[in-house]
């Protein structure tokens, strides 16, 4: 039992849909590399819960939108299973994508409905453990936001976003 801190850093790719018949791709969104950072305590060796909290800077394709850069903020609280030196989680929680253009910026927000999260520690010292991470999100957009305003999506659909990368992890 105890606290363990995380950083994670990798890569990620969107997928499904922004709103009802728009793709994530036809938004603009090309990928991210995101840095996550989770605090989880450790009731048991192989059980925990904790939160996580993840900015990103989105790239764009330039072709899809007008928007100068974007970027990810999510956070949320999640479960966790370790055995030996493989890691499972569930999590759920916000998340908001602002978009920069040269005249102001707008943002879509909603629900991660499902945060899921699977690793390997290749390398296990006493209170440090490193290794790589797959990370799979589910979520809703459900808002919109833009020059002051903001409205409901009404076409809501499901989009995702694939992450994978290294996590490095330190035993308080």
């Amino acid at each position: 039992s105890g606290i363990s801190l995380a950083l994670r850093v990798g890569y990620a790719l969107p997928m499904g849909e922004s709103s009802k018949g728009v793709k994530m791709s036809d938004s603009g969104y090309k990928a991210a590399i995101p840095f996550t950072f989770d605090a989880i305590y450790k009731f048991s060796p192989s059980l925990g819960a904790g939160i996580y909290a993840s900015y990103a800077s989105v790239t764009l394709n330039k072709d899809k939108t007008s928007a100068d850069s974007a970027s990810w903020l999510k956070y949320g609280a999640q479960l966790r299973y370790y055995t030996g030196d493989l890691f499972l989680g569930y999590g759920i929680g916000v998340e908001k994508v602002t978009l920069k253009y040269s005249g102001g910026e707008g943002s879509v927000s909603g629900l991660e409905l499902a945060h899921l999260i699977a690793g390997y520690n290749f390398y296990n010292a006493d209170k440090l453990k490193v290794g790589a991470f797959g990370d799979f999100s589910y979520g809703q957009y459900s808002k919109i936001e833009a020059g002051g305003a903001s409205a409901d999506i009404t076409d809501k659909a499901a989009h995702q976003w694939l992450y994978l990368g290294i996590n490095g992890q330190y035993d308080l």
